[in-house]
């Protein structure tokens, strides 16, 4: 096996990677930084819609705080959100030093505007960083696909990571110091806007380790995607709301009497703060009335002169449609994870030598994030691990490869029956209709069998990374769905569909090895145990 070894090892590609492994260098560390496909390229950051919401333009440090706060309907690490709130400002000035172009506007920034991309306008934001870490002096390792941490044990200190390239040569990386920054798993559904195999290879990795994950249930969907006879998955904005209507299948405006519900007036306050509620109100009318359509054909001529826009159209319109301003049906598509690895303000995991950012960790957002969190938490904690990385692999020895590789055997759930065979091609869309934004506790149920059977060992040593991958984070989701009887932000179940204060709080899923056997556990917290 061929060895490398750097103060700091980043596993990731896309923006979080990117800002840590440039953090690290510059508090003077060697670092190496590993990815599935070209850097910069191949993430969600890289397709992100290039907005940051921060305390600029006036929006205060502590409204910002209690924004994300109130939109994570008070399940969030408050220490976590406090940090990013204070530090939102200085991280987009980090950014710009950069060679990171940003446009202020109300509330935050965008990069949208300095991208010629119709799509991937997160690239603005990406490829100067890129460029900077080779200026840094960072060695970027592609097409890497790491399949485990390496370490003295399950629990003990990670010691690296191993992998392998795109001619199947296993390749060992041994650092002091390991930032996973791999990003989330919203591909796990089959309908989601996400890059292709970002499956949450980072959860498994780090639960095999022995880190907890949190917060798993909540998984954002954005609530305009094509509808399910459209096979190419991307979503309109929410503010076209703004301009168009939003009926159900029987022709009826359901829209506004909501947004007087929700004390909300605008499609771009839903788009900030109520992704989770109208994802739930579409999946809810779907299964009443069969469908939901947005009308773009009442979208003003002006308006549809806007080049992404029309993108946009073409793709919720389908291939076959020589006019895209029409009625097109909707469905939620999955976008975000908001929960993730458990960390501390700095990033660190439960385990010496390991750290988390972005996507890949938890307690920032809470049941629901807030529209434009996402790029500003990548960066605080970003800059923030990697610095924190940098600082412990200089006060210890050299890094040694040789340890060993913390993979399992497999994954067990007490008391999962199995009836019947899954093909892995169904699997993404068993995900979507099982423990989508709609689900009963019979679906959760038949759903954590069915994925426990793919993770049981006469299964996991045969499968690919990505597909255990696949496999975990679905089991992960679902454990932690069915455990939480209530509907709380993006975690909506049919048989308790109100929010309850007893469950104001987050459940942890906690690896226990039995042997070579992960067992995952569920542990509550709520306010009665605090």
């Amino acid at each position: 096996m061929q060895a490398m070894t750097s103060d700091v090892l980043v596993l990731g590609g896309g923006g979080a990677a990117l800002v840590a492994a440039i953090s690290a260098a510059e508090a003077g560390a060697s670092v190496s930084l590993v990815s599935k496909g070209p850097p910069g390229l191949l993430s969600c950051t890289a397709y992100a819609g290039g907005g940051f919401t921060a305390a600029v333009e006036g929006l205060s440090s502590r409204r910002h705080r209690d924004l994300t706060m109130e939109t994570g309907r008070g399940i969030n690490d408050e220490g976590l959100v406090s940090v990013m709130a204070e530090e939102g400002a200085s991280a987009l000035s980090w950014l710009e030093d950069r060679g990171v172009d940003l446009e202020y506007r109300r509330d935050g920034a965008s990069m949208a505007g300095k991208n010629l991309g119709k799509l991937v306008k997160g690239t603005a934001m990406t490829m100067p960083l890129v460029r900077r870490c080779r200026e840094l002096g960072v060695q970027i390792h592609h097409p890497v696909t790491v399949y485990a941490l390496r370490g003295k044990g399950f629990g003990g200190p990670v010691t690296g990571a191993v992998g392998r390239d795109a001619e199947g040569v296993d390749l060992e990386f041994a650092a002091n110091s390991v930032v996973l920054a791999t990003g989330g798993g919203a591909w796990t559904f089959a309908r989601t806007d996400n890059p292709r195999g970002l499956a949450g290879d980072g959860y498994l990795m780090a639960f095999a380790a022995g880190c907890s994950l949190r917060d798993m249930e909540f998984v954002q969907f954005y609530p305009l995607g094509p509808g399910p006879d459209v096979s190419r998955t991307w979503y309109m904005d929410a503010r076209i709301l703004d301009r168009v209507r939003l009926t159900d299948g029987n022709g009826e405006d359901f829209l506004s009497p909501l947004l007087e519900q929700w004390g909300l007036s605008s499609g771009r306050e839903i788009n900030m703060f109520a992704r989770d509620r109208l994802s739930r109100a579409i999946a809810q009318k779907r299964r009443e009335t069969g469908d939901v359509y947005l009308h773009l054909e009442d979208l003003p001529a002006e308006d549809r002169r806007d080049p992404r826009l029309a993108h946009r159209a073409r793709l919720m319109a389908g291939p076959h449609r020589d006019d895209p301003w029409t009625t097109v049906s909707v469905a939620p598509v999955s976008h975000f994870m908001c929960g993730g690895v458990v960390v501390d303000e700095f990033g660190a995991t439960e385990v010496t030598g390991l750290w988390a950012c972005g996507e890949v960790a938890g307690g920032v957002h809470g049941a629901n994030r807030v529209g434009g969190n996402a790029l500003t938490e990548l960066t605080v904690f970003g800059i923030r691990s990697g610095r924190a990385a940098a600082d412990a692999a200089r006060a210890g020895d050299a890094p040694v490869p040789g340890d060993p590789a913390l993979l399992p055997r497999g994954i067990c759930v007490e008391g999962a029956t199995v009836s019947g065979e899954v093909h892995q091609d169904r699997f993404r869309a068993r995900a979507y209709d099982m423990i989508g934004p709609y689900r009963t506790p019979e679906s959760m149920r038949e759903f954590i069998a069915e994925a426990s059977r793919l993770l049981r060992p006469r299964d996991f040593a045969g499968s690919s990374p990505v597909q255990r991958a696949l496999h975990w984070t679905g089991l992960s989701v679902g454990l932690a769905a069915l455990a939480r009887e209530e509907s709380r932000g993006n975690h909506f179940r049919e048989d308790y569909p109100e929010e309850d204060d007893a469950w104001k709080g987050a459940l942890t899923v906690v690896p226990e090895l039995q042997g070579d056997i992960l067992l995952p556990r569920i542990r509550e917290k709520t306010p009665r145990e605090a």
